[in-house]
């Protein structure tokens, strides 16, 4: 069995008008749903982990905080330019290249992508995954260059303002 987490960045700041897409850091809202995200993750004891990550600010903002108060080694986690704003088929390439000693994958990347993954990787339909959004599928292979359209299980869906 493998799981993959799909999490959408925390909320991003869009004080400065001259500030690249890609290089928006976290608003101080973003900053205060990674505690709250990470310690829904920490009752599912995740133990052998791959991380990716877009390579975007507000994307390694959310990685970093999440997975420093999951204890999961920061130095471990992979930054991929390519997840800025991927598509699921996109997605589902570096999920494919996954070490298949670790059970489970948490990938962070950005709308629309990350709710169209929803769909492309289980079949279920979400509206739209909002920042800091966390949905867990769950799939019954042994290898993650398995993982393909549609064979996962939608097993959990959580988000920030389901704590407030």
């Amino acid at each position: 069995m493998k799981r993959l987490i799909l999490i959408r960045h925390a909320k991003s700041s869009w004080d400065s008008t001259t500030t690249k897409d890609f290089d928006r850091p976290l608003n101080n809202r973003g900053e205060l749903s990674l505690p709250v995200m990470a310690k829904t993750l920490t009752k599912l004891n995740l133990t052998k982990l791959s991380v990716l990550s877009s390579s975007a600010l507000r994307a390694k903002q959310t990685a970093v905080g999440i997975c420093s108060k999951i204890g999961f080694n920061l130095q471990k986690i992979n930054f991929i330019d390519n997840l800025y704003h991927s598509s699921p088929k996109t997605m589902c390439t570096y999920i494919n290249k996954g070490c298949d000693a670790n059970d489970t994958v948490l990938l962070f990347a950005h709308n629309p992508g990350i709710t169209d993954a929803v769909s492309y990787f289980s079949g279920h339909e979400i509206s739209n995954m909002p920042t800091c959004g966390i949905v867990y599928i769950d799939f019954d292979i042994q290898s993650w260059s398995l993982v393909s359209n549609g064979l996962g299980m939608f097993k959990h869906f959580d988000y920030p303002k389901n704590y407030t």
